[in-house]
């Protein structure tokens, strides 16, 4: 099951400290914490099974830092020890919203190297998520504490009129070289949210564009929209040599290169499933046989297939990500809603191919 599989996104919780209005997951303030039994099955299955030498774990949730130093330090050994045993190389990275942050947590962080990444939207005072001054301040103690830190943003109803300001204040205020904008889709919590249409969605995604030719690529770059810019110019060989990625493949990694495991140690083809949805459920630790994992895996991919109609003949096909099967199949409209904004994006790339040409040599 576990032969490609290169990064473990660990739901070591799903209990948070925040409520944010569109999470993905189905958080509850009281929940279940991954057993540390658990997570010792787990890297002895991936760290014996897994062809690839370099396997990174991905402490997610909930909230990871809810969890007590004394959890992290005996999983990250064992972890290493198991390493160590099967010729391979471990490495640690969080992603978590940095509101429980105290001392102790940042000698963890700094202990045992774990790079994090870190929620955060902007610059309003009432966003969708909520603690923004605290986590904005406890983002610059982990810098300086010399701990790798990106920041991961959303682009919702909220905040996609205000990427211009979003980007300055990044860029002058915080002295990020890069971060993340993700589009929010209305699963999980948000599930009855309406989503963002291609309009809302291209706008904010113009204004990054605009900022990071403004500044010559030498201030903010947003490194989704960097790739595509790659992709958009690189020739058919280029193309040919790039890296498999996890996510921005016609058919993703889920469940082959990348998988997810909830606190009861579900396995779900990503980490972009609560851990309640048993329906998306592909295998349990210690249980499934391959023959039965990869049939739940196939059935998976094989989802809402109308939403790739028209992808081999779609000029737009040389950039696109192909949007998250995991999104689409948990939303309400079962709709892959990247596909228009791809296309106004690429028909951006034409009409700016010169401007970009400068980015790219600045950058």
């Amino acid at each position: 099951m576990f032969a490609q599989v290169s990064t473990v996104i660990v739901k070591v919780t799903h209990r948070c400290n925040l409520d944010c209005l569109y999470c993905y997951e189905n958080i509850t303030k009281q929940g279940e914490d991954m057993q540390l039994a658990t997570f010792r099955q787990l890297a002895s299955q991936v760290l014996q099974a897994s062809q690839k030498h370099d396997i990174t774990f991905l402490f997610h949730g909930g909230e990871p830092l809810l969890l007590p130093n004394a959890w992290y330090e005996e999983a990250i050994q064992t972890a290493q020890d198991l390493a160590y045993q099967y010729k391979k190389r471990v490495h640690f990275t969080m992603q978590s919203n940095l509101l429980g942050l105290t001392e102790a947590k940042i000698n963890l962080l700094q202990t045992y190297k774990i790079a994090l990444g870190v929620s955060f939207d902007g610059v309003m005072e009432d966003t969708m998520r909520g603690g923004e001054a605290k986590v904005l301040a406890n983002f610059l103690r982990v810098r300086q504490a010399h701990i790798s830190a990106g920041i991961l943003t959303t682009i919702n109803a909220q905040n996609y009129q205000h990427f211009d300001k979003i980007c300055h204040f990044l860029h002058k205020d915080v002295g990020l070289r890069t971060f993340k904008a993700n589009v929010v889709t209305p699963v999980g919590a948000g599930l009855a949210m309406e989503a963002l249409d291609a309009s809302q969605t291209f706008e904010a995604q113009h204004a990054i564009l605009e900022y990071m030719i403004a500044t010559e690529g030498k201030a903010l770059i947003e490194t989704n929209l960097m790739r595509e810019i790659k992709r958009y110019f690189a020739t058919e060989e280029e193309r040919l040599r790039e890296p498999q990625t996890l996510c921005h493949e016609k058919r993703c990694g889920a469940g082959s290169t990348v998988v997810g495991i909830t606190p009861q140690g579900d396995i779900t083809p990503c980490g972009r499933f609560a851990w309640n949805e048993e329906a998306y459920f592909i295998g349990k630790l210690g249980e499934d046989s391959p023959t039965d994992y990869s049939a739940k895996l196939h059935k998976f991919h094989a989802l809402v297939p109308q939403n790739w109609y028209d992808c081999d003949t779609c000029s737009a096909k040389r950039i696109c990500g192909f949007g998250c099967q995991a999104f689409i199949v948990r939303s309400r409209s079962k709709a892959n809603v990247d596909c228009l904004p791809t296309k106004m994006r690429y028909a951006y790339y034409e009409a700016n191919a010169e401007r970009l040409k400068n980015l790219l040599r600045r950058a």
